[in-house]
């Protein structure tokens, strides 16, 4: 079987439901080594996604990335942000297996659109703080004495310089071979220099091309930075994030709940369990409680209890559940009494969810 073939049949075995599959990597481009697995795109309106997982079919290392409806377009804008868009260039350039619906088409073309138009320019602390990093380790190069240090600086200036030249010119970048593919993508000569560079340093010991490519670098950009470049360090009161297995915590960039000196703020929270299942689904009343009761073990990591809490926000998707939902609340907080505002909202995140309830606490007492 052709890896097509093999990549439908993976589809067909372990997502004969998905919306969209797609077909990507190294077998794709036609550069495939004895040692390239299949990359697969999977779009699916399971409640398990999004998630990546590697497996064996047929003979073949296979790994998917699955994906829901409402969580790839995330995943895409933090590929941008990070400069380094794997999923991007797997659904961008990838083989539609399957449709349904028009996503697949979809998401490659969303994927194409933020491939052509790059990645953001450099932030002016972002340019500062490469320069000084870049001019820290070729200093560092340039006066060691040391072969065993070297070796592993050698690498890692490569790494910093190109990242420079590319980061400035508003190029993608990646990890490994990737940053080597995307340099040469940009610029082969310069791409050939590195490989030059590093050859003649790992082969011979000789440092001046290596040392050279940095600089070239670092020229248009300002040249090197030590002297002046400041770097802030925190000045307000400790800071605690309570963080979860929540796999859109770091995608979108929040925390469960924060602490900041004696008041702990809660993020929206919904009735699931520790694996992101929902819990009481068509239930106001279990979901409330549900609710409450992560809201409690967040602010118990964070050093409070539900007698701690002055404000709670409620928000529901049907206001006729309003007798339910406060019973459930009434339950947890009837001594507490704290300030509380209930209001319908359109949705939520997902369908099934049909409360969603934030918390603020500030801490009088050791609790």
């Amino acid at each position: 079987m052709t890896a097509v073939e093999v990549a439908r049949a993976l589809v067909e075995r372990y997502f004969p439901e998905c919306l969209a599959a797609i077909l990507g990597g190294s077998i794709v481009r036609g550069d495939a080594t004895p040692t390239s697995d299949l990359d697969l795109f999977i779009l699916t309106e399971r409640r398990d996604a999004p998630y990546r997982e590697a497996l064996e079919f047929l003979g073949w290392r296979c790994e998917v990335f699955v994906h829901s409806p409402d969580s790839y377009g995330a995943y895409f804008i933090s590929e941008v942000q990070n400069r380094q868009p794997a999923l991007l260039h797997l659904c961008g350039e990838g083989v539609l297996l399957r449709e349904s619906g028009g996503w697949g088409e979809r998401v490659q073309a969303q994927a194409r659109a933020r491939l052509a138009a790059g990645p953001p320019p450099l932030s002016d602390w972002e340019l500062a703080l490469y320069r000084y990093r870049l001019t820290d380790l070729l200093e560092d190069f340039e006066g060691s004495t040391r072969r065993d240090e070297d070796v592993v600086t050698a690498s890692e200036l490569a790494r910093l310089a190109t990242e420079l030249i590319l980061a400035h010119h508003r190029r993608w970048l990646g990890r490994g071979k990737w940053l080597h593919r995307w340099l040469a993508t940009f610029d082969p000569a310069r791409a050939a220099r590195l490989t030059d560079a590093l050859e003649r340093f790992y082969r011979d010991g000789v440092k001046s091309a290596l040392i050279a490519y940095a600089e070239e670098a670092l020229a248009p950009v300002g040249g090197r930075l030590f002297a002046g470049f400041r770097m802030e360090g925190r000045r307000s009161v400790n800071r605690i994030h309570v963080v979860t297995n929540n796999p859109w915590e770091p995608v979108v960039g929040y925390a469960r709940a924060v602490r900041v000196g004696n008041v702990i703020h809660v993020s929206g929270t919904t009735a699931t369990d520790e694996t992101g299942r929902i819990v009481g689904v068509g239930d106001p009343y279990a979901q409330t409680v549900r609710a409450l009761q992560n809201i409690a073990t967040a602010l118990e990591r964070a050093g409070a209890t539900l007698k701690d809490v002055v404000r709670t926000r409620i928000y529901v998707t049907d206001i006729s559940h309003w007798e339910a939902v406060g019973r459930a609340h009434g339950e947890f907080f009837r001594d507490v009494r704290p300030a509380a505002t209930l209001v319908e909202v359109s949705r939520l995140i997902h369908p099934d969810m049909l409360v969603e309830i934030e918390a603020e606490a500030i801490v009088t007492e050791k609790t």
